[in-house]
């Protein structure tokens, strides 16, 4: 006697089930390019407006943080006069985006 379980692995998918593995498989693939178009976009308006974003990992998660224009060369200037682990994400992010430290004032 073959267990259930058994007899049920041994038979072949039907037509229906077929069909639905195939468009999950399709909405999967389509929200995963849509995913990635829309990150690709954020990311270039981000850069065209003048943005800044860091993401910091944290012991019960992290922390997101994002400026645009004068905001972002303000906390820029903060970052570049302080020396931690949030100040060297944000010192990368903010040279990328053409935010350099003034020699002048330090920041």
């Amino acid at each position: 006697m073959v267990p259930p379980f058994r007899q049920r692995l041994d038979e072949q998918l039907g037509r229906r089930e077929r069909t639905l593995l195939v468009v999950l498989a399709a909405a999967v693939l389509l929200i995963g390019i849509a995913a990635t178009a829309w990150t690709i976009h954020q990311f270039a308006a981000d850069r065209q407006a003048g943005c800044v974003s860091v993401t910091v990992p944290g012991t019960l998660g992290g922390d997101y943080f994002r400026y645009c224009g004068d905001e972002a060369r303000q906390w820029c200037g903060a970052e570049y006069a302080t020396h931690d682990d949030l100040a060297a994400r944000a010192q990368a992010a903010c040279a990328a985006a053409g935010y350099r430290p003034n020699i002048t004032t330090g920041q």
